[in-house]
């Protein structure tokens, strides 16, 4: 590391270091709402969930078989019929030989589950992650009878971008396009992609499906320098996309008017250490952001608001939806329901003693009423 970049970094440290100290009191504490539930969906198991629903019935693809990493690592999908307040038995997606981790997840109109996920399979032989060996690869596979059955698993199969990992939800376009978010290494055959740096560490795509998840292509480049991207579409051409930087460890925000075929530049939502996202619209109009305050000792699930479709947003109203906690946490991902339910699901894992040990994780959710959150939001406002 150069010594401008040593001297970056001590500054971040010793700006977190400050945020810890300061007491927080947030905008709005969905804790504070009558209709509030917090649910334990799974135990030993729940890394970076991907929580999806069709009407009133939710699904939640997640990683279970071992820690944050692991050569055991497999995919689960958990299943709720009773909007969230009860989970049947977890299904085994993918289990192979290699690490099986970081879902993506999609639901088609056809009904299809789409899932992509990373298969990592730098391991040594003592079992132990040696990114150097760069055996990884990007899979993807769907279920057209709700999980029951999978396809088998095939590659991503876009050049350059092999050994990427997905994220987040699959949106479909104004045309009925799937639209899928990976990131990984520089890719010079992505166009844009020599018009960047060409040795950040991740840069951040998006891919284009044009038969339901049979296939994908059409790569575009979103920024270098960044890799954890939620999607949003609003389904009218324009799309959002909520990034995690590398160097900084925040949210950038970008926008495109053409179904994802060319974006806007990054610009800065969140603050360090406030990644990664998942957004839910509201009844109303509505975008909420969620994603993890890393940056103090305790960390909390926020959320911030759009009000007018991505132009600007209330940075300085920001709302918690989970309780404080310690170790190592994060990844929401949120659905609202047709009842007025809205669902938030995250992942903590005590205190990461090992990245290997999943021992302690846990899939926690919170559920409350959409109309508690909208009312005191706006009655605060004034």
């Amino acid at each position: 590391m150069t010594r401008t970049g040593t001297l970056f970094m001590l500054l971040l440290a010793l700006a977190s270091r400050s945020l810890c100290a300061q007491p927080y009191t947030p905008f709005l504490n969905i804790f504070e709402f009558p209709s509030v539930k917090h649910i334990v969906v799974s135990e030993q198991s729940g890394y970076f969930p991907v929580l999806t629903n069709l009407e009133e019935i939710m699904f939640s693809a997640y990683r279970s078989g071992g820690g944050h990493l692991g050569v055991g690592g497999a995919l689960s999908m958990r299943w709720s019929i009773d909007s969230g307040l009860s989970w049947q038995t977890p299904d085994i997606v993918i289990d192979g030989p290699a690490d099986d981790r970081n879902p993506a997840v999609g639901l088609t109109p056809t009904g299809r589950i789409i899932v992509a996920y990373h298969r990592q399979g730098s391991y040594d032989f003592d079992q132990k992650y040696r990114p150097e060996l760069d055996n990884a690869q990007c899979m993807t596979l769907y279920s057209d009878d709700l999980g029951r059955t999978w396809s088998l698993p095939r590659p991503l199969g876009v050049a350059g971008l092999e050994p990427c990992s997905p994220y987040g939800r699959i949106v479909q376009a104004e045309n009925g396009d799937l639209l899928m978010s990976v990131y990984g290494r520089y890719a010079a055959s992505v166009p844009g992609a020599t018009a960047v740096r060409n040795d950040a560490r991740d840069y951040a795509y998006l891919v284009r499906s044009l038969d339901d998840g049979e296939t994908w292509g059409e790569p575009v480049l979103l920024a270098d320098d960044h890799n954890e991207t939620a999607l949003y579409s609003f389904g009218d051409g324009r799309i959002l996309a909520a990034a995690r930087t590398v160097s900084t460890q925040r949210i950038d925000i970008l926008s495109s008017e053409d179904d994802g075929r060319t974006w806007s530049t990054p610009k800065r939502l969140t603050d360090p250490f406030n990644h990664p996202g998942d957004f839910v619209r509201l009844s109303n109009g509505w975008l909420l952001l969620l994603y993890g305050d890393r940056s103090q000792d305790f960390k909390t699930i926020r959320g911030i608001l759009t009000r007018d479709a991505g132009r600007s947003w209330d940075v300085k109203w920001v709302s918690v939806f989970s309780r404080p906690l310690q170790g190592d946490f994060g990844y929401p991902s949120g659905v609202l329901l047709p009842s007025g339910r809205l669902a938030v699901q995250y992942y903590w894992a005590g205190d990461a003693k090992s990245a290997y040990d999943g021992s302690d994780a846990r899939l926690y959710m919170t559920l409350f009423d959409e109309s508690d959150f909208i009312l005191m939001y706006r009655s605060r406002m004034q």
